[in-house]
Formats: structure tokens, sequence, C-alpha cells
């Protein structure tokens, strides 16, 4: 194996990783304008700070507490991710979210399932399709 090829394959999936990482932040942050536009009840229903909303948005920290796992469950029913009867609507979520993948709600679509009611469900579903991409 020549010394250009070693370098190109120790090379690539450091490139890979940068480029995921930085696509997931622009997304996150197009998505972001879509929920302050299209959504903005989320914040006040859910009673979460908009601070700690904006922080998720910016660097996809999850902050403790119900109000976030609640602010959650209102964008994914305001953006029919999640029905109101609380099933996941996959094939809607891959067409939606660009860098969604049938292999990440493969990965994820259990979560959906556990919590006691809808905001912590929203909340587990979401964790792991973050960890999922990142």
């Amino acid at each position: 194996m020549s010394a250009q090829l070693k370098i190109v394959l120790l090379l690539l999936p450091a490139s890979l990783a940068f480029f995921s990482a930085r696509r997931i932040g622009d997304v996150s942050h197009d998505l972001k304008l879509r929920v302050d536009a299209e959504h903005p009840e989320c914040v006040a229903r859910s009673g979460v700070d908009p601070s700690v909303a904006d922080k998720y948005w910016d660097i996809l920290v999850y902050p403790e507490g119900r109000p976030f796992k609640c602010y959650l469950e209102c964008l994914y029913k305001a953006f029919n991710i999640v029905r109101e009867d609380g099933s996941l609507n996959e094939e809607f979520l891959i067409e939606t979210i660009e860098t969604v993948t049938k292999e990440g709600v493969n990965a994820c679509r259990e979560e959906i399932k556990v919590g006691a009611d809808g905001c912590e469900r929203a909340f587990n579903f979401d964790s792991c399709m973050v960890a999922f991409y990142m």
C-alpha cells in the first residue's frame, strides 16, 4: 500500500466525523429557525425557559427537567413527527429532516415507547437520535 493511500485512509474517518458534526449543527440551526417561526407556542405551552431551549438548539445539550421534555413533545407533535396517538411518523421524519435516515430511526424507534408519558418518550427518542448522529 502506498504512503499516500495510507494517509487518505487515516484521514478519511476524521474528515467524515468533522463533516457530519458540522452538518448536524447546520441542520440544528435551520430547525431552530423553523421552530421559532412556526411553533413558538411550544415554549409557552411547555413552560421551558426560552434560554434553555435556545441552548439546546445551539449546542445540543439536554437540560434537566420536565419542561424541556414537554417542549420536545410539543415540537414533535406540532411538526407531525409524533402523531396524536403517540406513534412515530417514521416516513415523514425521514422525508422532512435531511440528516435523518432509516438506520437512525430503526436504531431509536423503540425509545418513543419508553417513558411514563409523551414528554419522556419524546425526550428519550430525541436523545437517542442526537447520539446516533453525533
